[in-house]
């Protein structure tokens, strides 16, 4: 299975839950079936949002977790 990590520390803006829902909305079309582990680390700010796209990914079949640090994330990217 390929892994991700995705790393949005950086972002300048507060992800809202309806983009969260939207973007896991465009998966089955953009990824054709592809399954692939996923680690995205946050920001504090952006984590209530981010969990929940977390859930809403974990509900669609699709591996995701979500950290605040990078070594937890690879960890468990290589677990």
């Amino acid at each position: 299975m390929p892994l991700l990590l995705v790393d949005l520390r950086g972002l300048a803006v507060q992800v809202e839950p309806a983009e969260a829902l939207q973007l896991v909305e465009s998966y089955p079309e953009v990824a054709k079936g592809l399954r692939v582990k996923t680690a995205v680390v946050c920001a504090d700010k952006n984590a209530d949002a981010v969990r929940f796209y977390e859930m809403i990914t974990q509900n669609r079949g699709y591996p995701t977790e979500v950290f605040t640090d990078v070594e937890p994330a690879l960890s468990w990217l290589r677990g």
